[in-house]
This record gives structure tokens, C-alpha cells and sequence, in this order.
């Protein structure tokens, strides 16, 4: 499968995280805001901006997109909050999670 994942900073230089759904794919738990993981029958394992994870039952590759928040922009409906860098270690999120913070911190 191949999906999105967002890395969403504000000018604190606080991470953004929110709970995942229930229904979602690690539901209830923290992570990192993402697209919707969709099947994909090609993965190019070349690309820099990327991880990659193997569940028991697929493969993912999401590809991270950075982006600063801009002050007054409205966050999605979703359980969202922010996490200061030096927070980040001890935030307790799947591994999928964990390697995209371990890339971009």
C-alpha cells in the first residue's frame, strides 16, 4: 500500500499529532496525520522522502510531505495536538510513526 504522511510544524517548532480513528488502520492510537493507505502494486524503494513498514498482512510506503503551520489555519475535525521536539522520544506511537520522527527530527 502507499499512503501520505504530513509533518506539520508551527511556529513554536511543535510536531502535529493527532488519535487515529477507530475504524483506521492503528485506531485509537497517536501518530502522525496521514492520507488514506491505498493498494499499490508498484513501490519504488528509491524515493528519499519516504519510509517504509511491513505489517503482517501488506507493506506500506508513505511518502512525507513537510509543511509549516500558518498561524489561524483550521485543523481537520480529527483529534489533533501538538508536541514539542524534545517530547518527541518519549511520545509513545507505533513504530510506522516513530520512523518518519526519527527521519525528520
Amino acid at each position: 500500500k502507499i499512503g501520505e504522511v504530513y509533518w506539520i510544524i508551527n511556529d513554536r517548532n511543535e510536531v502535529l499529532f493527532e488519535k487515529r480513528g477507530d475504524k483506521e488502520m492503528l485506531g485509537g492510537m497517536i501518530g502522525l496525520p496521514t492520507s488514506i493507505w491505498k493498494e499499490s502494486k508498484f513501490v519504488n524503494k528509491a524515493d528519499k522522502a519516504c519510509i517504509y513498514h511491513s505489517f503482517t498482512h501488506f507493506d506500506l510506503k508513505l511518502i512525507i510531505f513537510e509543511k509549516k503551520h500558518e498561524k489561524g489555519q483550521i485543523l481537520s475535525e480529527k483529534d489533533h495536538f501538538w508536541v514539542r521536539y524534545s517530547e518527541l522520544e518519549g511520545l509513545g506511537v507505533p513504530t510506522v510513526f516513530r520512523k518518519v520522527v526519527k527521519l525528520m527530527k
